[in-house]
């Protein structure tokens, strides 16, 4: 008898060690699952990548605060130069590493402007990360993030909970790094990731100075940066026998240009000459401001074995009034991944609007108020 009730004990200590080992199995193949499903949306993969990608959103994700923003209500018949959009720069970093779930932050924070600095790496694969390498060959954050995905991500989390005005427009602005002779190709690469992300939203037009905030409600419009790779219309053109390709200029709607024109925070002052108060000229609340204007966090450096590139990390963000009222920015680009005073201010602003959207006019009656 008591030989049996051992053998019974060691059968249940050995059925629960079993258990054990078969639970822990199976939880590292549901952790490695996770893993697999966030990077294999060709993210590189590292150790520790998600814990240290994870744990990095959570850090930047510090306003657990609603963001105070519904859908746009107000007047919708004015161009779109008349609106200052709440805008981000570099969307899907959030310190070392690039994902859906800081594209995904931003969109809940309201922001309708979304930036992604692209290159072409792996056999002319377009992903989303950051680069100081005058050849674009070598990336400065810990992991990249398929083009692919992050325009998906745009429009799963931006027309949709959790994004709090899903109705609103987004614009996408691509920056893209490459060199000029795997322009063409890279130009092909993009735009098919255009079409395969954002084809069912995007704006079908071109924007013109015409175009009213009605006209895109709901939709994507796609932003060129063009000031480094001018000619990029020529360069992306398909030939009449070439099979399977995609043209980004029938994509784009709108680049730099007459109506819109990138600048960099250091550009606003005095002594660069450029000053252009925005003020009402009618009775319809429409300012002088005669184009749009996207402000971003970059300066020119020479200082690195002799060549230029782009660089935002030592450059301070900018006080949002002082950049609307003095100058009439209307997509001023923040990093939700260096959160400082001005970023506050930024929130703050657009949620004491409750909009992601914000007519000039409006805005300059706000900041006034606030100075007198």
């Amino acid at each position: 008898m008591k030989m049996n009730y051992l053998n019974a004990l060691i059968l249940l200590f050995t059925f629960f060690v079993i258990i054990y080992i078969i639970y822990s199995i199976y939880s590292k193949k549901q952790i490695y699952q996770l893993h697999y499903n966030k990077t294999s949306d060709k993210e590189t993969c590292e150790e520790g990548f998600l814990n240290d990608k994870d744990s990095e959103v959570k850090s930047v994700s510090y306003n657990t605060t609603g963001s105070g923003i519904s859908n746009y209500n107000g007047e919708t018949l004015y161009p779109l130069k008349e609106y200052i959009i709440k805008s981000s720069y570099n969307s899907a970093v959030s310190g070392d590493y690039v994902s859906t779930d800081m594209i995904r932050y931003v969109l809940s924070r309201g922001c309708r402007f979304l930036d992604f600095e692209v290159v072409i790496l792996d056999n002319n694969v377009p992903y989303v990360a950051i680069t100081s390498d005058k050849n674009y060959e070598i990336i400065d954050t810990s992991n990249k993030l398929l083009l692919d995905n992050a325009l998906g991500s745009v429009v799963s989390y931006g027309f949709a909970p959790p994004a709090p005005c899903p109705k609103d427009p987004i614009f996408v602005h691509i920056r893209l790094k490459c060199k000029d002779e795997d322009l063409p190709k890279a130009l092909r690469a993009v735009a098919k990731s255009v079409d395969y992300g954002l084809k069912n939203r995007l704006y079908p037009g071109k924007i013109t100075n015409k175009t009213t905030l009605n006209e895109i409600m709901g939709q994507v419009v796609l932003i060129f940066d063009n000031t480094v790779h001018t000619n990029y219309i020529e360069k992306g053109k398909c030939s009449t026998n070439e099979a399977n390709c995609y043209d980004i200029s029938k994509q784009v709607n709108i680049n730099n240009g007459p109506l819109l024109q990138k600048m960099k925070f250091l550009e606003f002052s005095e002594g660069n000459g450029y000053i252009n108060k925005p003020k009402l000229t009618n009775d319809n609340n429409e300012t002088n401001v005669e184009q749009m204007v996207i402000c971003v966090p970059e300066y020119y450096s020479k200082n690195i074995d002799g060549a230029s590139y782009f660089t935002s990390n030592y450059v301070e963000n900018v006080n949002i009034l002082n950049y609307i009222d003095k100058y009439g920015v209307q997509m001023l680009c923040y990093r939700y991944y260096q959160r400082d005073e001005k970023l506050n201010d930024c929130e703050d602003f657009f949620k004491h609007h409750q909009s992601a959207i914000v007519p000039m006019y409006i805005a300059l009656s706000y900041i006034k108020r606030l100075t007198e």
